[in-house]
């Protein structure tokens, strides 16, 4: 976060002021980024303003952190509780892969499944509790890479999810 915030820092001073850095080759310009071994090179342009270009090591670095960002964020956020979750113990509880509305299939166990005595939760960026009177069904699916819990909600919304034994989160659902 240091380093997004030196690179920020220097684009904000190249945009106020594009011809305070120096000169490295015609008309190219280089603004070094404070604290890190990095460079924004550019081109300042009396009518545009400037144009960027970044160094490839800072364009690898960003580009590390943003995959970083965007694989780590959604299992750190499905661990987040719900109002209702908090002070009571789940019956079950797994992190899993499935496909669920708008993120797709994910082979990586960012889903959080908790069951808990009157509702359920499904969790990816934020818990969505469920009371078991909207659940239309819970089945087991076979497909092409193994059995997969399959969720129905009275409204329609649909989930498959990968856990270990889903005939025994089944049979969970149906007694609950």
């Amino acid at each position: 976060m240091q380093l997004l915030a030196a690179v920020g820092s220097v684009l904000d001073a190249i945009e106020r002021y594009p011809k305070m850095f120096a000169q490295v080759h015609g008309e190219v310009r280089r603004a070094l980024v404070s604290r890190f071994p990095y460079a924004v090179f550019y081109r300042a342009e009396s009518k545009l303003g400037a144009t960027l270009t970044m160094d490839p090591g800072l364009l690898g670095v960003a580009f590390t952190i943003v995959v970083v960002v965007v694989l780590l964020a959604p299992m750190l956020l499905a661990r987040r509780r719900a109002e209702q979750e908090r002070g009571l113990t789940p019956v079950f509880e797994a992190f899993c892969a499935g496909t669920f509305a708008w993120i797709g299939r994910t082979n990586i166990p960012m889903i959080r499944l908790s069951i808990y005595k009157n509702f359920l939760v499904i969790a990816v960026i934020s818990p969505s509790v469920i009371p078991f009177t909207q659940l239309a069904r819970a089945e087991v699916r076979a497909g092409l890479f193994g059995r997969r819990l399959f969720i129905e909600l009275r409204r329609g919304t649909t989930y498959q999810l990968s856990v270990r034994d889903p005939e025994s989160v089944v049979r969970l659902l149906q007694h609950t």
